[in-house]
């Protein structure tokens, strides 16, 4: 078989009647075009299985009479592959039939002129009369009255194969037409309005045609909708389970295989698979060609591999220039608007969203103005101009991968004849897209403030942070987070759904105007840019959050702007990263120490969220208390440890004035930080520091090791553990050592770390007397409390000052392999009793844990041992109905009878 234009026999007959001489240089001319083109991908085994067993598919296969089935998806999901697979599957259930015949025609034009609807017949028949070479004589009759006419007859092809397929020598006929929308239009028409007459029953014949489909959603949705015979349709990539299965198989399989054949570590195999499923957007295209590149490289190493995948291969550009060139001549303007407000949308627009975007102009006052000149069939408008660039899902719509974003921005620079993108670039599409957004949300329709924050109370000490997870590392708040940048829906739901539902583009607009004004705010019109200000909220300190410098120092130069407003301007840009503007605001003598939001200054905050450039630029301002307490007395070193902003906590160690061992409300030091987020680059810069006590403790007595410990952080003790002048056995104020902490928290692992130190005491007890064993014990932490016994046996029986021995502890989990292991070492006395004159027994009956009296009972425990009040293990079970204990301890007892 050979793929391109047609699948063909490679075999010519030997007589040469007229109609064969027509016929064949027809057919050397396909076949030459043919060896032009390259075979479509074959579908790897195992993928293209879903779609036999679906039900439009099985309808198809035993429809006694004509059939058709459409299948769409966008550009590069394999609808090719798709074809080649079901063209197998046909030819499979042709094998045993001599009636039935498959034909295939793709029609690509990627090589040469585009595929001609009368192409497409001619190749269809052209096959037909290579199987049946007796079937010559219907061109035969044809051609003796047209002669080469009838070549650009579409009607008269169209006859000749009706007559072929009426044919009884014919039979069932499957025809499977690929990319047909990659057909010249007009011709296409003819073709689909050929189809349907013949499915339609129009054309009275005893035929059997099956016809599969398949093209962009674009030509469906143009000619089906109206026509019933053509409308049996299945989008292909619209989430169907089977396709993204299949998409996850062929990324694994040839992961897998290129990794095979090269050899590669499974670190680099990993990343292929990770870096594949993250890109895929679900396109199998783009998967290939990119892997294809991958495997050609000589260079291995993953930044190479990182350098391929962020490139446009030559094959990728090849085809995103070819749709490029695709863009009907009359409609390029539009192209470029279309194109410059998807580069520039922060997520996949909904289609009337970008139809909103598209339309609106000056002119327009109120939102019936817009909804007056939006196109009425925006859908067909939109794929009909941009062609397969654009991808529609549902109602949204996107570029149909995400790498045809960096070509398109990088082909701008260059755009030769590409008259759609000669002025495309980041700037201009973010002004596209700002311009849209800033003239909606100055409508007429949204004058009123609907989302006035005038009732919500307290509204500047809601603050997110962004520390650890549990316990000493979570610093207890309860706190909204940037409320006043909420979502609308956040704030105020039932006015939110009321907009949305009648007016769509609101949301987004009022989301992310001032993200795409800040992009372009620097060439933006006058007009724009005083648009701009009107939706400004100058008090809540607006242009710093939004990083719009040229505003910012236009409403400074106004001389207007309050003390409070430059103060809090200045932490909400320094918060969030945007050091001209700190740099702005600091010259306009907005002051670095001002406490805002939770106590925050610019610094403390900026050093949480990790910006160095704001930091270094605070910082050369003398005004700056590099150690000023923010947010439950931090400073901004402490916050930098605990976000793992290593570059920051060097820059700011730098500083001679920089107080390594502040402490904040809590006693702890900066050093806290780093030892709870597990950060062994921060922790030994800051261990190499001389000011830093690493056994510092905070007002608890607990030390940085004790957290560490007590939170099983292993490979960070351990790591502690190798510091000079580590303290590993520093009690908290309860006397509770590292040791205990672990144990008492199930940390088996940190508890085999801190046993290899030579320099931890194990017999270490606190002040209610419990040692490392009996923490594990009272929590039922098998493992860590096997470690400890392998090492301090000895005390596996001292009791506390209640009493209570680490078995009796243990009795409380109903955890028989925990006091199995006490037991079994041989120096616990398991008839031992507490102060109020009971047995680990007596207490097992009593919380009626049945397997751990079990254990004790075979271990030697006496059930008739009494209390100081006379009552032994079966007295218990009787007053608190333990009956199935009961049983259990009669066969042990010898005085059960007269208890």
């Amino acid at each position: 078989m050979r793929f391109g234009g047609l699948l063909l026999s490679r075999r010519t007959s030997v007589h040469h009647s007229d109609a064969q001489v027509l016929i064949l240089p027809i057919e050397n001319d396909h076949l030459d075009q043919d060896d032009e083109k390259p075979n479509p991908l074959k579908p790897l085994p195992g993928t293209c299985q879903w779609i036999r067993s679906h039900k439009l598919f099985v309808s198809l296969l035993e429809e006694r009479g004509n059939a058709l089935l459409w299948l769409t998806g966008h550009s590069g999901c394999g609808k090719t592959t798709l074809s080649f697979s079901l063209g197998q599957c046909f030819e499979e259930n042709c094998a045993d039939k001599k009636s039935q015949n498959v034909l295939m025609y793709f029609c690509t034009n990627k090589y040469s002129k585009q595929t001609d609807g009368r192409e497409v017949l001619i190749g269809l028949i052209l096959q037909i009369i290579n199987r049946h070479r007796s079937m010559i004589s219907h061109v035969r009759r044809v051609f003796e009255m047209q002669g080469q006419d009838m070549l650009q007859s579409f009607s008269s092809l169209w006859n000749v194969f009706l007559k072929i397929v009426k044919d009884p020598k014919a039979g069932t006929l499957y025809v499977i037409l690929d990319a047909l929308d990659e057909c010249e239009k007009k011709s296409c028409k003819k073709l689909l309005g050929a189809i349907s007459d013949m499915l339609a029953g129009s054309v009275q014949t005893n035929t059997r045609v099956k016809f599969l489909i398949t093209s962009r959603p674009f030509l469906h949705q143009t000619y089906a909708r109206s026509d019933r015979a053509l409308q049996p349709h299945r989008a292909i990539d619209d989430g169907q389970t089977g396709y993204v299965a299949d998409l996850e198989r062929f990324i694994q399989q040839r992961v897998e295989e290129s990794s095979l054949n090269r050899q590669y570590p499974s670190n680099v195999r990993e990343y292929l698979l990770e870096t594949m499923r993250t890109k895929a957007d679900q396109t199998f295209l783009w998967i290939h060609i990119v892997l294809a590149s991958v495997e050609e490289s000589l260079l291995t190493s993953i930044s190479d591999f990182r350098n391929i995948i962020a490139s446009i291969p030559d094959e990728l550009a090849d085809t995103y220039g070819r749709y490029l060139s695709d863009i009907p001549s009359g409609y390029q303007v539009q192209a470029s608007h279309f194109i410059k407000l998807l580069l520039a949308s922060s997520r996949p627009l909904d289609l009337s969203e970008l139809n909103t975007a598209f339309t609106i102009k000056l002119s327009h006052a109120a939102t019936e103005d817009v909804e007056l000149d939006a196109q009425t069939a925006f859908s067909h408008t939109l794929q009909g101009i941009l062609g397969p660039l654009a991808r529609v899902h549902g109602s949204q719509v996107s570029l149909v991968h995400q790498s045809l974003k960096e070509f398109l921005l990088e082909t701008a620079k260059n755009p030769g004849n590409f008259c759609a993108i000669h002025t495309v670039n980041a700037e201009d599409s973010a002004l596209q897209m700002a311009s849209a957004c800033i003239q909606y949300l100055l409508l007429d329709d949204f004058r009123d403030d609907l989302f006035s924050t005038n009732s919500i109370h307290n509204f500047h000490d809601k603050l997110p942070v962004g520390d650890f997870g549990d316990d000493f590392w979570d610093e207890e708040h309860n706190f909204d987070s940037d409320l006043l940048f909420y979502d609308p829906d956040v704030l105020n739901p039932k006015i939110c759904d009321s907009l949305t539902t009648k007016h769509q583009f609101y949301s987004y607009a009022s989301l992310h105007w001032a993200e795409h004004f800040a992009l372009c705010e620097g060439f933006a019109t006058d007009r724009l840019r005083h648009a701009a200000r009107e939706l400004l909220d100058i008090e809540k300190a607006s242009c710093p959050y939004f990083n719009l410098q040229t505003t910012l120092k236009y409403l400074l130069g106004s001389g207007n702007t309050s003390q409070k407003i430059k103060n809090r301007s200045l932490f909400w840009a320094s918060r969030l990263g945007h050091e001209q503007v700190v740099a702005i605001l600091l010259t306009a003598a907005a002051d670095p120490n001002s406490r805002e939001i939770q106590q925050q200054s610019a610094l403390t905050a900026t050093s949480e969220h990790g910006s160095l450039e704001c930091v270094v630029t605070l910082l050369a301002d003398e005004r700056t208390d590099i150690n000023g307490g923010g947010r439950n007395g931090r400073s901004a070193l402490s916050f930098a440890c605990g976000n793992r902003h290593d570059n920051i906590v060097k820059e700011l160690l730098n500083r001679k004035d920089c107080r390594a061992d502040h402490m904040d409300n809590s006693k702890a030091t900066p050093f806290f930080w780093p030892v709870g987020g597990g950060n062994l680059k921060i922790i030994s810069t800051l261990a190499k520091n001389p000011t830093v006590n690493i056994n510092h403790q905070d007002k608890g007595g607990r030390t940085a090791l004790s957290w560490a410990a007590g939170d099983g952080m292993g490979d960070v003790v351990g790591f502690l553990l190798k510091l000079p002048g580590i303290d590993v056995n520093l009690n908290d104020k309860t006397g509770k050592s590292p040791l205990s902490w672990a144990a008492a928290n199930g940390c088996a692992s940190t508890v085999a770390v801190l046993l290899k130190s030579t320099a931890v005491d194990i017999l270490s007890v606190d002040e209610t007397g419990r040692n490392a064993i009996s923490w594990a014990s009272g929590g039922g932490h098998f493992d860590s409390l096997a470690n400890l016994l392998e090492k301090g046996w000895l005390s596996a029986d001292a009791e506390d000052t209640a009493g209570w021995t680490p078995l009796a502890w243990a009795i409380q989990k109903d955890s028989p392999k925990t006091v199995q292991a006490l037991i079994s070492i041989g120096g616990v006395e398991i008839e031992r009793q507490d102060h109020s004159g009971r047995t680990a027994l007596n207490w097992a009956v009593e919380f009626g844990h049945a397997s751990v009296v079990k254990v004790l009972l075979q271990a030697g425990a006496n059930p008739d041992s009494k209390s100081d009040r006379g009552r032994s293990a079966i007295s218990t079970a009787i007053q608190f109905g333990r009956n199935g204990l009961l049983d259990m301890l009669k066969k042990y007892s010898t005085e059960w009878e007269s208890d």
